[in-house]
């Protein structure tokens, strides 16, 4: 076993101990159950595939209180409840099929004909709006043989499509913004072949290269749209950085065949070695070590981009990140955690969280794809925003 894998069961011991923020795939239990399921796969061990199905029985008793106002969204929503159900029941029990329908159901019944497309909320994103509700769709649609929930994610597309559905608002990257509406565009065309989404997806990529900073030979995009006096904002993560943003461009080379997307998704990656990560931080890359934002969601880029490169400076940087992450850790008698700053705009405002985007699960699951990266083995589970 390697000190990656080591530091990630040490980590569950932590996250088993500790205290959950609700049901959902951001921060509660569903990202926790997908963390158990990736060691259950790591390392043939009963007692992760039994902690995955635990969280599954919690998630089933937190699905009778989902009611018409509780969210919809992937990272905020049921729509991550079902991803987790989906995986449950490919890996641990059949039986979570009929949850994973469950939710599926409710989501198609909140779903709102507005004009040409249905919506959910009032977002586009991927973090909780139509886009990540729509890949979800996509998801449980071959999980359950269902191609209702496929013409569903289908008609979510036409109203960003062509129903003005889709309003771009201040953030661009991928998980509140155009890469990530552009993506799910993308991945519809791949799942129909219908010419009028690849078109809207590349005129998407195409806005988002046109804002890019490709000065040194990378790509790295704006965090917002900065006031007069303000200095332009570059995260470097998975939610508004050039980890997130890379995920539109190879799907574009996987619905295009264009050399010039892989070689963007190459740019993303050099933005990022370039500024001097992970040794030091910048503005858009705070004391923080997830995956949302911070050095977890960084590595597991690389470690991806190795899955499909075969390139062996690509799990080089990621272990390097890997092993800053392994540096931050603080071990208490409970296991492993990491205590770090959510948010930018919040430094002094020290957490150790258990979830996945910003916790203990979500950098335990970082270390599982480090140790599957040093022993050659294939990274199991992908999430259906995860073109990798």
């Amino acid at each position: 076993m390697t000190v990656y894998l080591e530091a990630a069961c040490d980590a569950a011991r932590w996250v088993s101990a500790a205290d959950v923020d609700g049901p959902y795939l951001y921060s509660g239990a569903s990202g926790i159950v997908i963390f158990h399921l990736e060691l259950y796969e790591a390392t043939g061990d009963p007692a992760f595939r039994d902690a995955a199905d635990a969280g599954g029985r919690r998630l089933l008793d937190a699905l009778e209180t989902i009611d018409a106002q509780s969210p919809c969204g992937l990272y905020d929503g049921a729509a991550g409840l079902a991803f987790a159900f989906g995986e449950l029941a490919e890996r641990v029990d059949p039986e979570y099929r009929s949850a994973l329908a469950r939710v599926t159901g409710r989501l198609q019944s909140r779903a709102r004909r507005v004009g040409r497309g249905v919506l959910w909320n009032d977002s586009a994103d991927v973090f909780g709006g139509t886009s990540g509700i729509g890949l979800l769709l996509l998801y449980a649609a071959r999980g359950l043989g269902d191609p209702a929930l496929a013409d569903l994610a289908i008609d979510a597309g036409v109203g960003l499509v062509d129903g003005g559905h889709f309003r771009p608002a201040g953030m661009v990257n991928f998980s509140h913004g155009a890469a990530g509406v552009s993506y799910f565009l993308a991945t519809l065309f791949r799942e129909t072949r219908d010419v009028r989404f690849k078109s809207a997806a590349v005129a998407g990529a195409e806005r988002l290269l046109a804002m890019a900073v490709t000065t040194d030979g990378g790509c790295v995009i704006r965090h917002h749209e900065p006031g007069p006096d303000e200095p332009p904002l570059y995260y470097l993560g998975w939610c508004h950085g050039p980890a997130g943003v890379a995920r539109l461009f190879y799907r574009m080379a996987q619905i295009g065949g264009e050399a010039s997307w892989l070689d963007w998704v190459r740019r993303c990656a050099r933005s990022i070695v370039t500024r001097g990560v992970p040794e030091m931080q910048t503005p858009g890359l705070w004391n923080n070590a997830g995956q949302c934002c911070g050095l977890a969601g960084i590595a597991d880029f690389f470690f991806q981009l190795h899955a499909v490169s075969g390139d062996r400076s690509d799990r080089d940087f990621g272990e390097r990140v890997a092993r800053a992450v392994l540096a931050r850790r603080d071990q208490v008698a409970g296991g492993l955690r990491w205590t770090h700053a959510e948010h930018r705009a919040r430094p002094d405002d020290l957490e150790a969280q258990a979830g996945y985007m910003q916790g203990a699960a979500g950098i335990g699951a970082m270390l599982v794809h480090a140790d599957a990266c040093a022993r050659g083995r294939p990274l199991s589970i992908r999430f259906p925003d995860s073109p990798w």
